[in-house]
């Protein structure tokens, strides 16, 4: 009994002094300042608002927010690094695509020292204790963190319709050649009124959902040099595994899909089949925007033919991390790194899980507010998930890491998936664009 106590009383200490010390952080610091920022339409933004609104009570900071399209968006704030722009303050950031290009180009704040001093940062942040090793890796390049993570990694999905599998007499598919059986089969078997497979296929779009595909053939985008690695056997045979599955399953449209087509189809009910990752899975228990609700089921990416080493158990770089970044012109970069600890805070974290996105910080998973609030489905959800967070690609990322100008080394694959989608010259299209992105490196290395 006394030692339960005496657990309790240090307990309340020890949370009490932890309140004391929060409390003691002058959130107010800065009081009277505008920011201005940049953020793309979405989940997050959408999640966030009302933590905004909290934010300016609270601090007594005005917050502006430019929320665009997300290739508006990436254009107007590269153009305004370009220009010099000292009145963008924060913005939001895809640190695999846009992260080498704005350390190398000096666009990005570094958070280290901010992190680092007491007097800037809320002893409650926690950055080391709280934001997951991968998290907090995928944002740090030569040692400079350039920014806060509002997600961690999602691991490759499947998506499928249970109901339709039920009715063709298709197992839940655990390979890849299974998927282009079971997505075939439901296409004839429906008299080719279900699109057995749906996936993007549109250009660049593209590429950050094939590059499952590839990784699971035993490709990669590039060699341990950052040598481009696009027409190798493995990478053919990934490009021609692609646009077959698609094409074959009654998805030769796909070329014109990117996310929202594809995300469309397969809530319209118009699709047995669907690679996706984890941002997905709200939409479809939504019944304002959902026809298959209580209808779908989940499981990890499939496997390929590759060897078991393309698949990687221990933590690496995220794929596709989010987060706020601040920008090296503001003049008001402390009261904007403030902004960034609300924004990313623990309250923003759960109200950002408990919307079915991916948060970047454990606490929130582990609190009883989120598991208590999670249905039978979305329960399914979170384990399979869990299952394909588990493991990663060695060379995860919309294009080869090495090469900065991502726009375009996309572009340049995207135009091979289309060749493949289209039944056209897989292997022409493959050595084309291995030399334009050879060609794009050198220049790049040579610095033109």
């Amino acid at each position: 009994m006394l030692k339960r106590i005496l657990i309790a009383i240090a307990v309340v200490f020890t949370t009490s002094a932890a309140s004391v010390h929060a409390q003691e952080f002058d959130w107010r610091a800065h009081a009277g300042t505008e920011l201005r920022g940049i953020m793309i339409q979405g989940p997050w933004i959408e999640s966030a608002r009302d933590h905004v609104a909290d934010f300016e009570l609270a601090t007594g900071i005005s917050v502006v927010l430019e929320v665009l399209p997300e290739a508006q968006a990436w254009d107007k704030i590269r153009i305004e690094m370009q220009a010099g722009s000292r009145d963008l303050d924060v913005f939001f950031n895809q640190t695999s695509r846009f992260g080498t290009e704005f350390v190398r180009n000096a666009w990005v704040e570094p958070l280290n020292e901010y992190l680092a001093d007491p007097s800037r940062t809320n002893p409650d942040f926690d950055w080391e204790g709280d934001f997951l090793g991968y998290s907090r890796a995928a944002v740090a390049f030569d040692g400079d963190i350039i920014a806060i993570p509002t997600d961690r990694t999602l691991g490759p999905m499947m998506f499928y319709r249970r109901d339709v599998l039920e009715e063709y007499g298709v197992d839940v598919p655990t390979t890849l050649d299974e998927l282009y059986e079971a997505a075939v089969t439901i296409y004839e078997a429906s008299g080719r009124s279900i699109t057995g497979f749906v996936n993007r296929g549109q250009g660049a779009s593209a590429t950050s959902h094939f590059i499952h595909v590839l990784h699971e053939f035993g490709g990669s985008w590039e060699d341990q040099d950052g040598n481009p690695t696009i027409n190798t056997p493995e990478a053919i045979a990934a490009f021609e595994w692609y646009g077959r599955a698609l094409r074959d399953s009654g998805s030769i449209a796909a070329t014109a899909f990117g996310f929202p087509e594809t995300t469309n189809a397969f809530l319209t009910g118009n699709a047995a089949l669907s690679m996706e990752l984890g941002i997905n899975a709200r939409n479809t228990a939504d019944p304002a925007v959902s026809s298959v609700v209580g209808l779908v089921g989940f499981t990890p990416m499939v496997r390929g033919p590759g060897p078991e080493s393309a698949r990687s158990t221990e933590p690496c770089r995220a794929d596709r991390p989010f987060g706020l970044s601040i920008s090296s012109r503001s003049e008001s970069k402390d009261a904007a790194w403030l902004f960034v600890q609300w924004m990313t805070g623990y309250e923003a974290q759960l109200d950002y899980l408990k919307a079915s996105r991916v948060a970047a910080r454990s606490s929130p998973w582990e609190s009883e507010e989120f598991n208590d609030s999670l249905s039978p489905d979305a329960r399914e959800y979170w384990q399979a998930q869990a299952l394909a967070s588990s493991f990663c690609y060695p060379t995860p990322g919309h294009a080869p890491p090495s090469i900065v100008d991502v726009g375009r080394a996309r572009d340049v694959i995207g135009f091979v998936i289309e060749t493949a989608i289209l039944g056209g010259d897989v292997s022409g299209a493959a050595n084309q664009a291995q030399a334009e992105l050879v060609a794009l490196r050198e220049r790049e290395q040579r610095g033109n």
